[in-house]
């Protein structure tokens, strides 16, 4: 029996790679226009990029509920720019 993948062959190799070698996924969000003007401004007064301080943001969320936001032993992931 032949089994097909729908999955690219470089997608399969990143889902077995240990987490701490995966690189990292990029996603589309869709923010009300005062919460993407409250972002633009806090990323501005820290000197970060609005990308890392919403990834930053999401994970701290996430550690905060509980969730696994980072692998154990990986540390966040500070500025990704």
């Amino acid at each position: 029996m032949v089994v097909t993948s729908s999955v690219p062959d470089s997608s399969r190799r990143h889902e077995l790679l240990p987490h701490s070698f995966r690189s990292p996924r990029r996603v589309t969000v869709t923010l009300p226009q005062q919460t993407y003007g409250q972002l633009l401004q806090r990323s501005d007064c820290e000197g970060r990029s609005l990308s890392n301080l919403a990834a930053f943001l999401l994970e701290l969320g996430l550690r905060q509920n509980g969730d696994t936001a980072a692998a154990p032993g990986q540390r966040s992931t500070g500025k990704h720019g």
